[in-house]
This record gives structure tokens, sequence and C-alpha cells, in this order.
């Protein structure tokens, strides 16, 4: 699975264990829709893993500025979309629904 995160990039994109089993991937300049393609991508190619049948992966994407104001937020964000793809019955992409701290506070 790390060498399919790690093949499948640009050579700008970043991948690295975050946790136990979490890794965070980040795609400099990729809006929320070109980060929902991509790790939709991701997600298939590891569902198709010929030598590990029956291991899925589930992702929460989240874009700066879009969905965080700051480093902090994005992880928060991206973490919230990835326990809304657990609870959705996993082996899925969910795309941060907050929007960045600052955003709000200009809206109001």
């Amino acid at each position: 699975m790390a060498a399919i995160l790690r093949d499948g990039g640009r050579a700008t994109d970043t991948v690295a264990r975050y946790g136990g089993e979490e890794f965070v991937i980040l795609l400099p300049g990729s809006d929320p829709a070109a980060a929902h393609i991509k790790a939709e991508r991701y997600r298939q190619l590891i569902e198709a893993m010929p030598d590990k049948p029956g291991v899925t992966a589930s992702f929460g994407v989240a874009v700066y500025p879009q969905h965080a104001a700051d480093g902090r937020e994005l992880i928060q964000a991206a973490d919230s979309a990835l326990y809304e793809s657990k609870r959705g019955g996993r082996n899925r992409v969910s795309l941060a629904w907050r929007l960045a701290s600052a955003d709000v506070t200009d809206a109001v």
C-alpha cells in the first residue's frame, strides 16, 4: 500500500505515515475536487491490489485554505472527514465540509 501511495503521485506530492495505519498525502496546489479525485484513485488502486484481496482504504480530504486556516485545522478537518468515511461504511472518500475559521469569521 505504501508503494501505491508513494508511486501514484506527482513529484511535488508528499506521502508520510501519520500513525499506526494512517497516512498523510500532501498535494500542493490541488483544489478540493482534484484532491478528492486523487484520493478516489488511490482508494481504487488499494482495493484492487492482487496480492492483498479484501484490503480497503478510507480517506478524509481537506484543502487549505478552503477547510482550514492553518496546519492544525487542516489535519483536524482531514481527520473529521476520515471519520465520516469510516462512519459511512469504510472504503470511501469523504471531503471535509467545514469552512476554515477565518472564512467563518469573515462571513459573520
